[in-house]
């Protein structure tokens, strides 16, 4: 069974509720997160990621949907825009939340997207109905 076991370097301290989340989307091809926020038990878990295939954001899409995952119908993943047009590319990034729960309840629910996110790595029919390849995705 393929998981997401590499661990990420990040530049900075990262919380240890939001790591799990933020390695296994990093193992995304076209997925890289950017910054994230536990929430520190009074706010939604955040965490901040860019797009370079949106093959990395339907398979993200597809694992928080309300329809796949017991939890999905509470996550959201929003559009933020940024202010400033960089080298030619818009500011664009994307925020995947916990919605209205917070503390707990969030990191357990951070956790079993996660699961879920490696339930679809290892489910052939969406794999190959979706054109996708094990080896794409940074399982080293």
């Amino acid at each position: 069974m393929a998981k997401f076991k590499k661990q990420f370097e990040y530049d900075s301290k990262m919380d240890e509720e939001v790591l799990n989340l933020c390695n296994a989307m990093n193992h995304i091809p076209g997925i890289e997160t950017t910054g994230s926020c536990c929430g520190h038990g009074a706010e939604s878990l955040k965490i901040f990621f860019n797009v370079t295939s949106d093959r990395g954001l339907f398979f993200i899409g597809r694992c928080v949907s309300h329809r796949y995952w017991k939890y999905g119908y509470l996550w959201k993943i929003e559009i933020q825009i940024g202010d400033r047009y960089l080298q030619g590319v818009l500011p664009i990034t994307y925020m995947l939340h916990s919605g209205p729960i917070v503390g707990k309840d969030a990191y357990m629910q951070a956790d079993k997207l996660v699961e879920n996110m490696e339930h679809h790595l290892n489910h052939k029919a969406f794999m190959e109905g979706f054109g996708y390849k094990i080896e794409d995705f940074d399982l080293k």
